[in-house]
């Protein structure tokens, strides 16, 4: 299985996220609402810059000490 994800935008929206990061829907809400990934408001809509993305995904992935 490949686990590897792959940015090919500069932004995406919020129901981007369960599919890009296979995780359920209220997860990536959780994770926005929290601060985990950071997003940009634009009016109603919550906008994710990829490098907000690639930083969570880094982060996800360092050992832990």
């Amino acid at each position: 299985m490949d686990s590897t994800v792959t940015l090919d935008r500069p932004a995406y929206r919020l129901s981007d996220l369960p599919g890009l990061l296979r995780i359920g829907r209220t997860s990536a809400y959780a994770l926005v609402r929290s601060g985990a990934i950071p997003s940009i408001r634009v009016g109603r809509r919550h906008v994710i810059p990829a490098s907000s993305v690639a930083a969570f995904l880094a982060r996800a992935t360092e050992p832990q000490s």
